[in-house]
């Protein structure tokens, strides 16, 4: 199982997620809102976000089709492999 880290503009994160979901790249997305602090082409920015934490099977299809969608020139997205029970690995498998 491979979990994706990966923030977006508040206004954009259901419609991304659910874009994902519906193209069947991953079986699950949590949403989580908050606020980012980063350097930005030398500058202090300071964004509402929401951390999209998605799990899928299909690692690639899911990186190439969220680096596609995603409204930033440079997005965040982040790779962990992870472990789940095998009943919730099998699912997202199917």
């Amino acid at each position: 199982m491979w979990l994706f880290y990966v923030p977006v503009p508040d206004a954009e994160a259901e419609a991304l997620a659910r874009k994902l979901l519906e193209a069947g790249v991953c079986r699950c997305i949590n949403l989580v809102p908050g606020r980012s602090l980063y350097v930005w082409k030398g500058r202090l920015e300071s964004e509402r976000e929401t951390l999209l934490i998605a799990k899928t099977a299909t690692p690639e299809k899911f990186e190439r089709l969220a680096r596609e969608l995603h409204p930033y020139e440079l997005p965040a997205i982040i790779k962990l492999k992870a472990e789940a029970s095998e009943d919730y690995e099998k699912w997202l498998a199917d």
